[in-house]
């Protein structure tokens, strides 16, 4: 995305995501929110505006769940805009922040492809997948650099669980030493 497109951005959707975006970055270009459902006039001193109020505006999805982001995208594509064209993931504003924290902890940026992966499981996945795509990433991350040795505790959907055993299948090399498998 263009940075002169960075400074005309308008926010879909009034989400946990954007009230922490919004405290967290002072500098932020937000001028609006985008809602259809909301009834409230403001959200974290933002104006709501409903979708035919968009004109110019790059808009940034601040949504989780496959279904609403889905639902959007459809919505905007009415509008001319698609991903990369007038229209980008909450993902790409957080991304250099998430790149430098993950830098800290591993000692590295994570790997460009696992954000490639952690996007299109999110956008492609028939189940609906309630995890954000930066968690994703560092899930993938832990997975690499553990050599797959990692466990969820809790899932919804199982969404990362196939995450997970994609991932393994194509990228992580096959286990030294397979058990055997008894029948008593």
């Amino acid at each position: 995305m263009k940075n002169d497109a960075m400074k005309n951005l308008a926010a879909w959707g009034s989400s946990k995501l954007l009230e922490l975006y919004v405290r967290n970055v002072p500098d932020h270009q937000i001028r609006f929110v985008v809602d259809s459902y909301s009834t409230d006039t403001t959200f974290n001193g933002l104006p709501v505006k409903k979708p035919a109020d968009l004109q110019d505006e790059t808009v940034v999805i601040f949504a989780v769940s496959t279904t609403a982001v889905k639902e959007i995208l459809g919505l905007l594509h009415k509008t001319g805009r698609r991903l990369g064209h007038g229209a980008l993931l909450y993902s790409e504003l957080f991304r250099p922040h998430f790149n430098k924290k993950c830098e800290r902890i591993f000692g590295k940026e994570p790997d460009a492809s696992l954000y490639d992966i952690a996007v299109s499981q999110s956008l492609n996945s028939s189940l609906p997948v309630h995890t954000t795509i930066l968690g994703n990433v560092l899930f993938l991350e832990s997975m690499r650099a553990t050599g797959g040795v990692i466990a969820e505790v809790g899932a919804f959907n199982g969404g990362n669980a196939i995450l997970a055993s994609q991932y393994m299948a194509a990228v992580l090399p096959p286990p030294e030493t397979v058990l055997p498998l008894r029948y008593i």
